[in-house]
């Protein structure tokens, strides 16, 4: 139990930064297993203290270590994946909204305005220094992640109209993100479709932002437009595929701590398909397909418990490794 009995500063000090990523599933696996079963918040709040206590020991390591944090937000990789931490605390937000309204608003505007920094710090970063072989699908969370945002956001609970309004904006603001991006990270993966091994797993973020987009969509309009809708799904239901096909190959590789980047994705497509199946029900062309779209959401959601129970015990496992080649 050597290995155990360090101080906390060394456990601290070989926390990854990819562990936000693992964070924000936890959170999110456990508020759409909350919105999916109602089970008088149990599961949304266990996820969210989890993701909470994680996000905490990494604030712990940055604050430890703050020229480590200034060269993560100068990295290519890592600068795109701080903003996780971000996402993270906008879904504990959301878990806030059920016990104290106020506080929960202070702390959507702060997450929400912390990712917005991330954003802006990391368009700076790779624009001084653009490669396209830096280009990753990781490029995908500083812009569309502010989406989640929007997803959080209980827009029939508040009256807090300037967050409401604003939260409209960041739906528009992402939207047009996610089609500036998506393009850019497709064009590199046909002109450099090699990935180094370490970053191989953010392939798997290729099925998020359309799923997210949709979600955040559905919860934001109050009338949404069935095509657009259909098109929105198609596309993720396509990349949610390519990714379960990619999970055998992408999961059991050499441990990097960009397995979490497999992650979040699978969870958000449970939640995307949960809610275009409940909008599909009460739409009378569309009522033939919610049962269907409700039982495949399950299914994912189930993939997405297993991936991430895979992908935790990973980390555990390397971060005893680290520990035992820790100098005594």
């Amino acid at each position: 139990m050597g290995h155990y009995a360090m101080p906390a500063k060394q456990h601290l000090s070989i926390l990854p930064t990819p562990l936000s990523g693992v964070a924000l599933a936890l959170a999110a696996l456990g508020w759409v297993w909350e919105a999916a079963l109602g089970l008088s918040g149990v599961m949304q709040f266990s996820g969210a203290l989890t993701a909470a206590l994680l996000l905490f020991a990494l604030a712990l390591k940055f604050g430890a270590q703050p020229l480590t944090f200034l060269e993560d937000l100068r990295h290519p990789a890592t600068g795109a994946v701080l903003p996780t931490f971000a996402m993270a605390m906008l879904i504990i937000a959301n878990v806030l909204f059920r016990f104290h309204e106020p506080f929960a608003i202070i702390v959507w505007w702060a997450a929400t305005a912390l990712h917005l920094l991330f954003f802006a710090l990391f368009v700076i970063y790779r624009v001084r220094a653009f490669a396209l072989a830096q280009v990753t699908p990781l490029w995908f969370i500083p812009p569309v992640g502010i989406l989640v945002a929007v997803l959080v956001f209980p827009f029939d609970q508040t009256s807090h109209s300037l967050a409401n309004e604003f939260a409209h904006y960041l739906l528009i603001f992402g939207g047009i993100l996610f089609v500036a991006v998506l393009p850019l990270v497709l064009y590199r993966l046909v002109k450099l479709p090699v990935l180094p091994e370490p970053l191989r797993p953010t392939l798997g973020l290729m099925g998020a932002p359309a799923s997210l987009l949709l979600a955040a969509y559905l919860h934001c309009v109050s009338q949404p437009d069935a095509w657009f809708v259909l098109g929105l799904l198609l596309l993720a239901l396509a990349l949610n595929l390519w990714l379960i096909m990619q999970l055998p190959r992408l999961l059991f590789q050499a441990f990097t701590p960009a397995l979490s980047a497999l992650t979040f994705p699978l969870v958000i497509c449970a939640s995307c398909l949960f809610r275009v199946g409940s909008w599909s029900a009460s739409h009378a062309q569309w009522q033939t397909h919610s049962e269907a779209l409700t039982a495949l959401a399950f299914l994912q959601l189930f993939v997405a418990t297993c991936v991430i129970a895979v992908v935790v015990a990973r980390y555990i496992s390397n971060h005893r490794r680290e520990l035992r080649q820790q100098p005594a």
